[in-house]
């Protein structure tokens, strides 16, 4: 259940209290045919705060979105942690249309964490250069800026009844940094990666991204 509050200028606050979440696992290190799966529940609260101007490709305004979920194994009581995460992104159109996004995601759990719900990161939705999962543990920081410009603003295709297709292709430079680490943040060293890339814009499927790193 939630609620959503709409504030003047296009702004919105939600709340929600979400998902009583059940699911399997196999426990590979388990040598008990009854101790192989185990029922974890996740009951959560979450808030956002969203002041973009558009959902996709914003040119200016916040997107905020914070929760704590509380999970536990209660099947074998083997595993009983915390999560805090945040996402916060900001963009600003600083010329015409071009525009610089940043953000910053974290993830913080504090308990006993089983090893399939590590964090995993290096890849195109961390940090793009690097492989895929490239460093894991149960907590993880995460930033990112791009320089946004559009190379085509606007192409629309006519459709039979009166109906179009919008495209538009946006270029990026970015810079991307993150790391995961287990014991202190400290004794790991952050992955860095940067580059350029295109957004294309297109109907039913909202956003391709191509990346170069």
């Amino acid at each position: 259940l939630g609620l959503r509050l709409f504030v003047p200028y296009r702004d919105e606050i939600r709340i929600d209290y979400a998902s009583f979440e059940e699911f399997e696992r196999r426990s590979l290190d388990s040598p008990s045919v009854d101790d192989q799966y185990t029922a974890v529940a996740t009951p959560s609260l979450r808030v956002a705060y969203d002041s973009r101007d558009l959902h996709i490709c914003p040119g200016s305004g916040s997107l905020l979105r914070t929760s704590v979920g509380h999970s536990r194994d209660w099947r074998t009581g083997r595993y009983n942690f915390t999560t805090y995460s945040l996402d916060l992104r900001h963009f600003r159109t600083i010329w015409e249309e071009h525009t610089v996004a940043a953000g910053v995601f974290t993830i913080v759990r504090r308990g006993i964490v089983p090893g399939y719900r590590k964090v995993r990161i290096g890849g195109g939705n961390t940090v793009r250069g690097w492989p895929e999962a490239h460093s894991s543990g149960i907590h993880s920081l995460v930033s990112t800026i791009e320089y946004r410009t559009p190379v085509l603003a606007e192409w629309r295709y006519n459709l039979p009844r009166r109906q179009q297709l919008d495209f538009s292709v946006v270029s990026h430079l970015f810079i991307d940094a993150g790391m995961a680490w287990s014991g202190s943040p400290f004794e790991e060293r952050p992955l860095v990666g940067f580059g350029l890339g295109l957004r294309l814009f297109v109907p039913y499927r909202d956003e391709i991204r191509i990346d170069y790193a």
